[in-house]
């Protein structure tokens, strides 16, 4: 079987509806490094346009998730693979992000949540670069997607299978 058949198609990016999509790029660009490949006032891209990105889409409707509490559900969230969970905790901090007050049992994983309110994970990596956490408590009604870098939880995800796809969603 051919990676094809076996995964016919790839996230070409993970989508985060929020108020200001170039507040919140400029947040993740600086979290995790991905260079902005486009923008406009109301949709911002991150990372290659070969590869998987993230994007920020602004509505105008948009609900801060009140996640863990009840209400505004999460709507999705990131798992960030890092080599220092306190330093990278202490840098995401002064980024924008904020501590959540609910956080996993595991030692090796902590809960923060973006400047817009979307929760995400760190996780403690070890030297190999493997995930040292576990990841049963926190994810509930997600689903993990296999891909070769580090986990990405979602509940909900548009893939498409070529890169017309991606022009299409960039209106290009």
């Amino acid at each position: 079987m051919t990676s094809a058949e076996a995964f016919p198609a790839r996230v070409l990016a993970v989508t985060f509806d929020c108020p200001d999509p170039r507040e919140l790029a400029r947040f993740y660009q600086q979290a995790v490094g991905l260079p902005i490949s486009t923008q406009s006032d109301d949709f911002v891209l991150l990372g290659d346009l070969d590869g998987t990105g993230l994007a920020f889409y602004r509505l105008d409707t948009y609900q801060r998730p009140t996640w863990p509490s009840p209400g505004v559900e999460k709507q999705a969230h990131l798992e960030l693979g890092v080599d220092d969970l306190n330093t990278a905790q202490k840098r995401l901090v002064v980024l924008g992000a904020t501590v959540s007050d609910d956080q996993p049992a595991d030692p090796n994983r902590r809960v923060l949540t973006d400047p817009a309110g979307h929760p995400f994970c760190i996780t403690q990596m070890s030297s190999s670069g493997k995930n040292k956490g576990t990841h049963r408590r926190r994810c509930h009604g997600s689903m993990m997607v296999p891909w070769s870098g580090p986990s990405v939880t979602m509940s909900s995800s548009w893939v498409a299978e070529d890169r017309s796809a991606r022009a299409w969603m960039l209106g290009r």
